[in-house]
């Protein structure tokens, strides 16, 4: 079992357990058709009691060690800027996949790069993981450069394999293993 509360630090950001004071926060900046376009399971528009049973939900995974979703938060303000979650945790085989969102207001400023930086460290360090994955949707040009600055590589395209809004895209294959991850 992981301990708890965990707060890793980085230089603008920090990421810690989510917790239910996160639900209103959550609802308002995931509440945006901009931030759900290139996810694959996040309604449009987001129910009401939508942001409270997540939060309760990743608790549970948290505690079983199955996931581990953190808030994303801006260290000088304490504003809740979205989510980054290590999630299809298998230990046995030292993997887990990468998944994240931020809200419109905090786009462009590189704070989810570092976000998923701190993420990685604790999947790497912490849990002694040997390879995270993400997929992202071809068009979504901001996480696949989140991606990339934190050294994953592109490992595969599935070809027309989601649908978002009725058109289909293409699904882009990242990964990153621990011996490429480097805190610098």
């Amino acid at each position: 079992m992981i301990r708890t509360p965990i707060e890793i630090e980085g230089q603008r950001v920090l990421i810690r357990e989510i917790r239910l004071g996160d639900a209103d926060p959550v609802w308002q900046l995931i509440n945006d058709e901009e931030v759900v376009r290139w996810t694959i399971q996040i309604p449009h528009p987001y129910p009401a009691d939508g942001a409270t049973k997540f939060i309760r939900k990743c608790r549970r995974q948290w505690r079983k060690g199955e996931a581990f979703v953190f808030a994303e938060i801006l260290q000088q303000t304490r504003e809740f800027l979205g989510v980054i979650s290590l999630s299809n945790v298998a230990l046995r085989h030292g993997c887990a996949e990468l998944g994240f969102w931020t809200g419109r207001p905090y786009w462009r400023k590189g704070l989810t790069t570092e976000a998923v930086g701190l993420a990685l460290r604790f999947a790497f360090e912490e849990l002694g993981l040997h390879r995270i994955y993400a997929s992202t949707f071809k068009p979504n040009v901001g996480s696949r450069k989140v991606l990339e600055r934190n050294g994953f590589k592109l490992e595969g395209v599935m070809r027309e394999a989601v649908v978002r809004y009725g058109q289909r895209h293409d699904f882009l294959n990242y990964g990153i293993l621990s011996q490429e991850f480097s805190t610098e």
